[in-house]
Parts: C-alpha cells; sequence; structure tokens
C-alpha cells in the first residue's frame, strides 16, 4: 500500500490525458478501481477502515460507497453501545 501523501497521480501516471477521479456515494466500488485504472492506468484497491485497521473491500466491490459509509457508520454505533454496556455491567469473576 502506498501511504505517500506527497506524491499526486499526475506525477505516477503513465497517462497523458487529463482526469479526474469522482466519488459519489452511488458509486459501486469495483466500478470505481475499473473506472481509475482506465483514466490513469493505475491499479488501486479501496479499503475500509476497522478498528484502526485498514481492510480490503474485494468483498464489497458491488456496494457502492454509499453502503460502506453507512455499514461502517452502523458498526461504529453497535461497537460503541457493546462497549457502554459493558462497562455498565457487573462481573462477577468468583462463582
Amino acid at each position: 500500500m502506498i501511504r505517500n501523501t506527497e506524491v499526486k497521480i499526475e506525477d505516477i501516471s503513465k497517462c497523458n490525458a487529463s482526469a479526474y477521479a469522482e466519488i459519489k456515494a452511488d458509486l459501486q466500488v469495483g466500478k470505481f478501481e475499473i473506472k481509475f485504472q482506465e483514466q490513469f492506468n493505475l491499479g488501486v484497491q479501496v479499503f475500509k477502515k476497522s478498528r484502526g485497521t485498514y481492510i480490503e473491500t474485494t468483498r464489497s466491490d458491488d456496494f457502492t460507497f454509499g453502503q460502506l459509509n453507512k455499514a461502517a457508520q452502523e458498526y461504529n454505533e453497535q461497537l460503541s453501545e457493546d462497549l457502554s454496556t459493558e462497562d455498565d455491567q457487573e462481573v462477577d469473576y468468583f462463582h
């Protein structure tokens, strides 16, 4: 994974034409990856962040960016609820 925020696409793309990548909520992840390859001649893989770890979205290529964002929000809300519930419960370690 490339994590150099100083590198611009135009600096590494072999494509001579001016192009731009637009990400909209209704765009499917897989279609974005294909379009990016076609426009910039660069392969990309979209990752999602879960619990501080980046995970490939290969199983989510048919999802839209909006669906991924909604699923992530719901997951994070549920995780927060679960963690706060655990904090509220008394734990009996002796039986």
